[in-house]
């Protein structure tokens, strides 16, 4: 089943003093409501238990911050960087992320529930421990990304790549990896079970487990 899709109020504040705004809500734990916030960029900044609520964010740069348990309900991430960044614990749900990047970001812990993700790039992103239910992947790269022990309830995946990318003691079993790149991932046999691949990838899946796929019958006579 699909991703429900952010709830966004028909219209946003724009014309805001960010400087003030977010430092009144981190001060006094409050919920920042109904902005559409555009080009805004932070460096180091210290966002921890930052939240945001109905609102979008276009071209927002967020560079090695810290926003540990930070949270975003009913949010649109439009072509936003949240490279290198700390984001371990947060919560993400019903919301979608396009043309954004993440590289490099930890993501430990974090709560993935009703997202999307599209062209996205969060390659080297450490997702460890982290809990995807009913949320969808496409067109986006997770090379070498971090997947350890990871909780997944619901997550369809269309056209990613996870080249490099590690799944130890993430359980696999109805994920349809088919369209996507599997070229090298690192992951226990026993997560495997009941995980969905094509021919090809089953092939390559193989050579964990050192079986030698002949590919004709002739071959073994």
């Amino acid at each position: 089943m699909a991703p429900v899709l952010p709830n966004l109020p028909k219209q946003l504040v724009e014309d805001v003093c960010l400087e003030e705004v977010l430092s009144d809500a981190l001060e006094n734990d409050e919920t920042l409501t109904g902005l559409h916030l555009q080009g805004e960029r932070w460096v180091a900044e210290p966002m921890k238990k930052v939240c945001f609520s109905k609102a979008v964010l276009t071209g927002c740069r967020f560079l090695e911050c810290h926003m540990e348990r930070a949270e975003f309900v009913d949010v649109r991430f439009d072509r936003c960087d949240f490279s290198s960044s700390f984001l371990q614990g947060s919560y993400f749900s019903r919301c979608h992320f396009v043309g954004c990047k993440g590289i490099g970001t930890q993501m430990q812990d974090a709560v993935f529930r009703n997202v999307r993700m599209e062209d996205c790039n969060f390659e080297l992103a450490a997702f460890d421990d982290a809990l995807f239910y009913q949320s969808q992947f496409s067109n986006s790269r997770f090379a070498q990304a971090w997947f350890l022990q990871c909780s997944i309830k619901g997550l369809l995946l269309e056209k990613c790549d996870f080249t490099k990318a590690s799944f130890f003691h993430t359980a696999l079993k109805g994920v349809d990896f088919t369209q996507c790149e599997l070229q090298g991932i690192s992951v226990a046999i026993e997560d495997l079970k009941g995980i969905i691949v094509n021919q090809y990838q089953a092939a390559q899946l193989a050579k964990l487990l050192d079986v030698c796929i002949k590919e004709d019958w002739n071959d073994i006579k």
